[in-house]
């Protein structure tokens, strides 16, 4: 990836790359962004817009690791079993 350190963009969903209908950052201003993304020598990504061909890529499987598990911390003593 190369990244321009003193880029600055106001993240909006549209911006986002993703099938999801919302992103939590709307709105939020940040130096700093992605401005192309290299691929096995190739050009993947390039000021926002791909340039990779589909089907280039993979999907690569990765087995659970122990960041993901669930430590039994809740924010603010949240008790799920109320909302049973």
């Amino acid at each position: 990836m190369l990244w321009d350190p003193a880029k600055r963009v106001t993240i909006t969903n549209e911006l986002m790359q993703h099938i999801i209908d919302y992103t939590p950052y709307e709105g939020m201003q940040v130096t700093g962004w992605p401005v192309a993304t290299v691929k096995g020598g190739r050009v993947a990504m390039r000021d926002g817009t791909v340039q990779a061909e589909p089907g280039t890529g993979r999907f690569l499987a990765r087995a659970p690791y122990p960041l993901i598990k669930p430590r039994g911390v809740l924010p603010d003593d949240f008790d799920a079993s109320r909302f049973a």
